[in-house]
């Protein structure tokens, strides 16, 4: 593992200049991966045994997309040193994309006509998670179909009017022939609930409102209910050439079909969908309920992402322009904070008995990583097996080695933020759930690696580089190497050791940029022996392919320990064989 010289405070692990012993055992590495998994064994995640260590490629190529023929050269390889693979999928689809769920296209209510056919072939093919996403994150959202946007599913997706039961701000009921929305929150002004709760005794809906129910007060709305609202900023500019952001001077703004501002309809589909409103929750939840039972036994673990991509990432929430979010960082919180609680118990009811994870992160400008704690606090107390973010980078490393610029205190904290999504120390508090059942760590890489350069903000290398490098003077220990540490030895004073079971790396490198910044496509440069011909390769990178394929295997081959307070591994030493689950 990674040491730092004490004086020199330089990573002292060498990489280069490897002597005979050490070149055979990373070649044995690479030819152990190339022999293919074959005997039978099989690693199941969760239960007793806990969770063993895993790789699994992510943002891998669509049955058509870039690199494709590459990534499935080195899924045939059945190789060691790849678990298996997790597939973003849009739970709809407006534009043009292989792998989505919902084919309807109708402009009306939503009818939801779900084919499994396509994907089913993809989780067919080898071992797979999968990442289900409302909107595509960032960008242009492609994944929202027409019909969320429209007043008739606006009018089809109220909720049922109950005594005693909690709504919160933005949904809205029919009753006495109109709808009637609640629109501001019951936020006490600390912790993380924004829902109202109606009276004991019904209340009568006549007149012009507003009606007080207990602690709700609705709002008359009229014949028809509030449309699905969308944001358009910075991150989803809503069209690309010429932008409904743009259009609004390149300030943010919130449409929705009855009030476009400068945007077109066009663009309004493009936009981020504001989470907890009630026409995408009506939608959503009925593809997530139909893809959960139906994956059962065939996938390892499910994530659902909310508002977009497969991770909780509220983009623009601290605008102060989502409705009935409140004016104040704390109202917004626990607006946002009480939608994911509600989807949380949603999943967990599904009917999965699949692994279900959940992604952190810590929301807003600047970032607030209370966000990503009671996230994972309800992750925990919804007994999800699984836990993480997905934009683990070189900053957390050096933070967690007390090298950064945003230092990690000891014992690790609530709220510490030293880490991206808080999840060094949500990782190491919560190793089980409330059921008492092991819960795994699992990071994402925030890109691409970048291969050669460990540059604060940049997501770093893989693999260990030695002091002295030309863009990494002092050294680093290498994204997968540092793990085994933190897990094995821990870090800090005291030492606290934190333990990440499952790593997502990218398969494809982007298509801009320049070395050695430039992000690589970590599994073809791992696995792939031309990865240096492939779209979008760096040939500066295949001399590293012999330290990533050694960095996968150290991973794979590390401890897992777990229970004890914040991961102290009171609770026993797991050592996982290296190799995947036959599918």
């Amino acid at each position: 593992m990674a040491t730092v010289d004490g004086d020199a405070g330089k990573y002292s692990r060498r990489e280069c200049g490897l002597s005979t012993f050490e070149l055979a055992a990373k070649i044995v590495v690479i030819l152990l991966a190339l022999v293919g998994w074959s005997r039978g064994q099989s690693l199941q995640p969760g239960g007793a045994q806990g969770f063993p260590q895993a790789i699994y490629a992510v943002q891998v190529p669509q049955p058509t997309g870039t690199n494709s023929a590459a990534y499935l050269a080195v899924l045939a390889q059945n190789n060691m040193l790849l678990s298996g693979q997790s597939v973003i999928v849009g739970l709809g689809n407006s534009a043009s994309s292989p792998l989505y769920l919902d084919r309807e296209t109708g402009s009306g209510a939503c009818a939801v006509a779900i084919d499994f056919t396509a994907l089913d072939a993809v989780v067919a093919s080898y071992p797979t998670n999968l990442l289900l996403a409302e909107a595509t994150e960032g960008g242009t959202n492609t994944w929202t179909p027409a019909c969320v946007w429209s007043q008739a599913q606006a009018d089809a997706s109220y909720l049922a009017y109950a005594q005693n039961a909690a709504y919160l701000p933005g949904e809205y009921i029919f009753q006495s022939g109109n709808y009637w929305q609640l629109q501001a929150g019951c936020w006490s002004g600390s912790g993380y609930d924004n829902t109202c709760r109606t009276g004991t005794t019904a209340a009568s809906f006549t007149g012009a409102g507003p009606v007080n129910d207990g602690a709700v007060v609705w709002v008359k709305i009229g014949a028809h209910a509030p449309l699905q609202d969308g944001y358009c900023g910075g991150s989803y500019q809503c069209g690309s050439t010429v932008s409904c952001y743009g259009a609004n001077g390149s300030s943010p703004i919130v449409i929705n079909s009855a009030n476009l501002g400068p945007c077109s309809l066009t663009e309004l589909y493009e936009s981020q969908p504001i989470p907890s409103e009630l026409p995408l929750r009506n939608w959503a939840e009925q593809v997530i309920a139909a893809a959960i039972p139906h994956y059962n036994g065939k996938i390892g673990y499910v994530r659902v992402g909310s508002p977009a991509g497969g991770e909780l990432s509220p983009i623009g929430i601290g605008s102060g322009l989502w409705p009935n979010y409140g004016s104040t960082a704390g109202q917004q919180r626990a607006q946002y904070l009480s939608w994911v609680k509600d989807l949380d118990g949603f999943v967990a009811g599904a009917g999965g008995t699949m692994n279900l994870d959940t992604d952190l992160n810590c929301a807003g400008y600047p970032a607030d990583c209370s966000y990503a704690d009671q996230e994972a606090q309800l992750a925990h107390d919804n007994n999800f097996n699984m836990m993480g973010t997905n934009g683990y980078q070189v900053n957390d490393v050096l933070n967690l080695e007390g090298v950064g610029t945003n230092n990690c205190g000891f014992p690790l904290g609530a709220g510490a933020g030293c880490t991206s999504g808080d999840w060094a120390y949500n990782c190491g508090k919560f190793t089980t759930n409330q059921a008492g059942n092991a819960m795994g760590c699992l990071l994402q890489t925030l890109t691409g690696t970048t291969v050669i350069d460990c540059a604060a903000g940049l997501t770093g290398p893989i693999a260990a580089l030695p002091a002295g490098s030309t863009y990494c003077a002092a050294g680093f220990p290498g994204l997968m190497p540092f793990l085994g540490s933190l897990c094995k030895t821990g870090v800090g004073s005291p030492a606290q050791k934190v333990c990440v079971h499952t790593l997502e790396v990218y398969t494809n490198g982007p298509s801009s940029g320049a070395m050695p910044t430039y992000p690589a496509g970590d599994v073809l440069l791992a696995l792939d022996m031309s990865y240096s011909t492939t779209t979008n390769g760096v040939a500066a990178y295949a001399g590293y392919q012999l330290a990533y394929a050694s960095a996968f295997g150290q991973f794979l081959a590390s401890p897992s320990v777990y229970g004890g307070a914040g991961g102290s591994g009171t609770g026993g030493t797991q050592v996982s064989v290296i190799g995947r689950p036959p599918n």
